[in-house]
């Protein structure tokens, strides 16, 4: 069997930019074992498989390395590219095992997903986030309710960039955490910066991440008093992301760039 398969720069039209997820399309049923090890081979932090429904409905699953994945935004936003590119279409429906996501493509090309806004609970600042990272000063700590992700959050003056994480300490240790740590302080350059961590998961550094933005979106709202935010993930391949909260929903915009193509072979 042979599966269209693609690479996508995810919250970037350039190269060596924006979080690379693997997009797979199937038409007959995958075992999620054989998933998993096609995650594996594409060889990026998460794989989108993406299976036709009727008409510009369809499933979709995300998997990384080591397991599959609950929500996966940057994975979802390189699906959203290749149908958007490859059908014309102007607007996709994506169903997952518990939600459905809707995607529509903007006039001037970027990519609006909405998403469930995840709300936040605060939590006692823990010495062991001391621990997983270097140049760290925490003010705040909180976690997602629905994505159970912790969020540290960092003095304005602290460059966030500095920070060093002790990766295989982190994957050592189990806890609350284990959903995946993003570190986030108020920005100059824009409405805040954020990097994100979960080795747990086999993703040292997610270069750009979807699914955390719909807790930071949240927080940062409330902080800054704004419905419309823009971020910045400030990780080895930087990307910007749009946010605009509605209601109980976030629309998270961005833009993508195909940088491969071909036939997988199973």
């Amino acid at each position: 069997m042979k599966l269209e398969s693609y690479i996508v720069n995810a919250f970037s039209e350039n190269l060596a930019e924006g979080n690379p997820a693997g997009v797979i399309i199937y038409k007959e049923s995958i075992p999620d074992e054989l998933m998993l090890k096609i995650a594996i081979d594409m060889g990026k932090s998460e794989t989108a498989f993406i299976r036709r429904i009727n008409n510009t409905e369809y499933t979709i699953r995300w998997f990384s390395p080591n397991k599959e994945m609950t929500l996966c935004g940057h994975a979802t936003l390189a699906a959203s590219k290749v149908l958007f590119d490859t059908f014309n279409y102007r607007y996709i429906t994506f169903k997952s095992f518990a939600n459905q996501y809707n995607v529509e493509i903007k006039q001037d090309e970027s990519i609006s997903m909405k998403f469930p806004l995840d709300d936040y609970a605060p939590l006692e600042k823990q010495e062991i986030y001391n621990d997983f990272f270097e140049n760290i000063e925490i003010e705040e700590c909180f976690y997602g309710t629905k994505t159970k992700k912790v969020v540290l959050v960092i003095k304005e003056n602290c460059n966030i960039k500095l920070i060093k994480p002790k990766y295989e300490y982190m994957f050592q240790n189990k806890g609350i955490y284990s959903n995946g740590i993003g570190i986030t302080k108020k920005s100059t350059s824009a409405d805040f910066e954020t990097r994100y961590f979960n080795p747990w998961a086999g993703v040292n550094e997610d270069p750009v991440t979807g699914s955390v933005h719909t807790l930071l979106a949240k927080y940062w709202g409330d902080t800054l008093g704004k419905s419309h935010l823009i971020a910045k993930q400030v990780s080895y391949r930087p990307g910007i992301i749009n946010l605009e909260i509605d209601s109980n929903y976030v629309h998270i915009s961005g833009k993508a760039k195909i940088v491969f193509q071909g036939k997988l072979t199973i």
